[in-house]
């Protein structure tokens, strides 16, 4: 019981005080927390090689596709001129880990476009998880100049609230993105 006890409160959930009047309680837990908790968890998963950047893009795939569609139709003016900025517009002044950063942030844009805060809880971990998978191979200046553009053709979509082509575009992006291997048979069955 106080193994249990002690992984719960290292992950958050629970709240342990000393003394007389002290013991152990549940915390309030909101979307914040649970993204951290998933994020642990998939960090876990894959130190441990029991997930792959495949089954990530897989994953994002399923999910990220019909949320472009969904951001599409819910953007703000907020949303739009937040992804404008995430777009790197010339690579000479930024490191490959601002350019992955600026990446990040263009999708995370998206899921809050959505307007469900659930979204990003359940998946702003898979963005977390995907540096340490993720081969150097495709870090190459050509692969990045590619992600730019994709991700201007997506806004203009989205700032046209044309959902078809957002959820197209993503779609198109996301295999873009992927390694070869495994995931070619799974996209070709999706």
């Amino acid at each position: 019981m106080r193994e249990a006890l002690r992984a719960l409160s290292s992950q958050g959930i629970v709240r342990t005080t000393r003394g007389v009047r002290g013991g152990s309680s549940v915390r309030r837990f909101g979307h914040t927390d649970a993204t951290l908790v998933f994020g642990n968890a998939l960090a876990m998963l894959s130190n441990s090689e029991e997930i792959t950047v495949d089954e990530i893009l897989q994953a994002r795939q399923v999910f990220e596709v019909p949320l472009a569609r969904m951001a599409a139709l819910e953007r703000t003016a907020e949303h739009i001129s937040l992804l404008r900025s995430q777009i790197p517009t010339s690579r000479t002044h930024k490191d490959m880990s601002e350019i992955y950063r600026m990446h990040v942030a263009f999708h995370h844009t998206i899921l809050d476009a959505t307007g469900n805060r659930l979204v990003g809880t359940m998946l702003r971990p898979l963005f977390a998880t995907f540096p340490r998978l993720f081969t150097r191979e495709l870090a190459a200046t050509r692969y990045w100049a590619q992600v730019a553009t994709d991700h201007r053709a997506i806004l203009r979509a989205i700032e046209k609230k044309d959902a078809e082509a957002t959820a197209r575009l993503m779609r198109a992006h996301l295999r873009r993105i992927r390694p070869t291997g495994k995931a070619d048979r799974w996209h070709a069955n999706h």
